[in-house]
């Protein structure tokens, strides 16, 4: 799961949570059956994996 939640890190259009927890949802649905429980992903799991590889997240205050 790590390894699709940094994908969608790249994929992201920017860095912002909100933006990359969109693409985490649209990889998922490529992948996954929507009845499959590997596709329900939390919003804190999201954020660890991030923050246990180091990838910095922007505010959106911050890209103001």
């Amino acid at each position: 799961m790590e390894e699709l939640i940094v994908e969608a890190y790249r994929a992201a259009a920017t860095k912002e949570f909100f933006a990359i927890t969109i693409q985490v949802e649209r990889l998922l649905k490529k992948q996954y059956h929507c009845q499959d429980p590997r596709r329900w992903v939390g919003t804190g799991e999201v954020r660890r994996a991030l923050e246990s590889k180091g990838l910095p997240i922007e505010s959106p205050k911050d890209s103001a």
